[in-house]
């Protein structure tokens, strides 16, 4: 934000000497935002006074709402959220720089303040305890019945006042009195120690305690809706010391909140929690749940609005491992970072794994939803030698459920992976291999796997004959996949001139090749041998029809699934998808490629 012509002028009244001075500075300036656009509308500013032109804590600060014209010119009088305005010993001795700084922006460079404020501390200067000079009586201008009377008047002072009746009453030491008659005084529940600190039912070490025995500690409430209005607002300004808090919260019940925070809006943007650290080290908004047991959270955040956000996380560094969000849990069954969408489901009722980041919902599209434009939108990375980076598992006790589904949106290809551990692709199923190549070094070529209409193990091998005939054994883990009780081939491949070779005996463990024409010769041969897959014998193209999920469009079944008009960086919900309409249409697609590529 660049303050441009910015003027400051002091408000004060052409009256007597004796008027009260209002403590107000207004200032006037133009905010850009820092790639240079100017603001316009309700902007909240924060203003602070500084000793120095850099550095420092500041020795005074408010915040407000401006209203920023086209150009983001505006006005705005410091002091005017306050009662007593801008105490005068602000402007005591030595220079005094302001800053601004707009929600969301760094304060931009300090403006320094010319002398007209500083007859805030000029006006104090005028008054004795706070009281003009004609409150009080000039030396010798007593007169002399008054000197010897036991009440002596002078001129302009008041009357006396009458004798007070006898007080009574009884009360505890510590406690502001509190009248409890015309006459009579007892103890209330104000309470102040030596220290200076004070209670409200209770005294602790803070500046001041609240103790309530039911209902609320604190209700502060607001109708302000113009202003920058706060209800509660928490500040440290100091700069030195570890530990400071604006707020700070703690509750020891196990179904308690340490802050609760709600914003019940149901239009506009809303935040039940909105914190901002400008400490190279510090955190916008820490909870802390100390309890052993029962339900608790450390931050708890709830928002009714359609565009709102129960906890809003915002990391604007460009540069540096910086979070919005960042969640650590100690419990081997704990979670960091837990989102709900509509429900709790009942896996996620009874599931007792621990992990950094818990997504759950018992209804709607998915649980956890990742998008990225040029980028990976989900990625993985471990160091385990005994677990998988990436573990899916389908709990379905249906032998079709489908455990992993990969879907290419543009291509309509798709590969699902199914509990009994079947995988079905719309491509091929292959690999590629890396080859030499002068020109550029290397190059990449595609490979593809042999599919059948059947489930056939296969095994290669080599052997001679000897005087025309050989004996083969099948290899015995081989044997043991496939059913050779059933008819299985044989392919043989002579390895020098002979009469032909053919195959007989076949049993469960072994075959016998000859020579052709009872030829005798000892020539060496190959073979490849093809079974059926134990437990898949009589499964021929089985029918897959409505057993695929053929991927989701979800890009387009987020389009208007919002009412509301979408506002930046709001992420809109997926809407219902009917599945079977999904795959038919993905279906026809696939046909139509096919019949394209005949």
């Amino acid at each position: 934000m660049a303050v441009c012509c910015a003027t400051a002028a002091f408000a004060q009244q052409a009256a007597k000497s004796t008027a009260a001075v209002p403590r107000l500075v207004k200032f006037s300036g133009t905010m850009t935002d820092t790639a240079g656009k100017p603001f316009s509308g309700t902007v909240g500013v924060t203003f602070a006074l500084y000793e120095a032109q850099e550095g420092g804590a500041p020795i005074w600060m408010e915040t407000q709402n401006v209203q920023a014209g086209g150009n983001g010119e505006y006005e705005a009088l410091l002091g005017s959220t306050r009662n007593d305005g801008i105490p005068p010993e602000v402007f005591g001795t030595g220079e005094r720089w302001l800053g601004v700084q707009a929600q969301g922006e760094t304060e931009h460079p300090r403006v320094l303040l010319t002398s007209v404020p500083y007859s805030l501390k000029a006006v104090d200067a005028e008054t004795l305890g706070g009281l003009p000079a004609s409150a009080y009586a000039l030396a010798g201008t007593v007169t002399g019945t008054a000197r010897h009377a036991a009440v002596g008047t002078y001129p302009g002072s008041p009357k006396p006042a009458a004798t007070p009746a006898t007080i009574t009453g009884a009360g505890t030491a510590g406690y502001i009195p509190l009248w409890t008659g015309t006459t009579t005084l007892g103890s209330s529940n104000l309470l102040q120690n030596s220290a200076g600190q004070l209670g409200i039912g209770a005294q602790g070490a803070a500046e001041l305690t609240v103790k309530a025995v039911a209902g609320n500690g604190i209700y502060a409430l607001t109708d302000d809706d113009a202003a920058n209005a706060f209800a509660v607002e928490g500040a440290v300004s100091s700069s030195a010391g570890i530990g400071g808090a604006g707020v700070i919260g703690q509750s020891a019940s196990e179904g308690g909140y340490g802050v609760l925070a709600e914003a019940s809006a149901t239009g506009g943007t809303t935040w039940g929690v909105y914190a901002v650290s400008a400490s190279d080290s510090g955190t916008g908004v820490e909870g802390v749940a100390s309890a052993t047991s029962g339900t608790t959270w450390g931050v708890y955040g709830t928002a009714a609005s359609v565009a709102g956000f129960g906890v809003k996380g915002t990391a604007t560094a460009t540069t540096g491992d910086t979070f919005g969000v960042y969640g650590i849990t100690a419990s081997t069954s704990g979670t960091g970072v837990k989102g709900v969408g509509v429900a709790v489901s009942q896996e996620g009722a009874t599931a007792p794994i621990g992990s950094g980041l818990w997504g759950d919902t018992s209804s709607g599209s998915q649980a956890v939803l990742a998008t990225a434009d040029n980028t990976a939108a989900l990625a993985a990375y471990s160091k385990s030698n005994s677990e998988a980076t990436v573990f899916v598992e389908n709990a379905s006790t249906e032998q079709n459920s489908i455990v992993l589904a990969t879907f290419g949106s543009a291509f309509t290809g798709y590969c699902d992976a199914f509990a009994d551990g079947d995988l079905t692709c719309s491509g091929s199923v292959g690999g590629h291999a890396i080859l030499p190549d002068a020109a550029s070094g290397h190059r990449e070529v595609a490979l593809y796997a042999v599919q059948a209409p059947e489930n056939w193990f296969e095994d290669t091998g080599s052997s001679q004959l000897h005087n025309g005939v050989a004996t083969v054994a099948l290899d015995a883990d081989y044997a043991q996949t496939v059913n050779t009780g059933m008819a299985y081939q044989v392919f043989l491949t002579p390895d020098g001139d002979c009469k032909g070779l053919y195959v007989s005996q076949k049993s469960a463990s072994s075959f016998e090749v000859h020579e052709l024409g009872g030829g005798s010769s000892s020539i060496a041969f190959d073979y490849r041998i093809m079974a059926r897959r134990k437990g898949f014998e009589n499964i021929r193209m089985a029918d897959l029809t409505g057993k695929t999920q053929i991927g989701r469009p979800l890009k387009s079944a987020r389009a208007g699934a919002q009412n509301a008009a979408p506002r930046p960086n709001a992420v809109k919900g997926p809407r219902a998808v009917t599945v079977a309409n999904t795959r038919e249409s993905r279906v026809k697609a696939l046909l139509e490629t096919s019949k394209q590529a005949k």
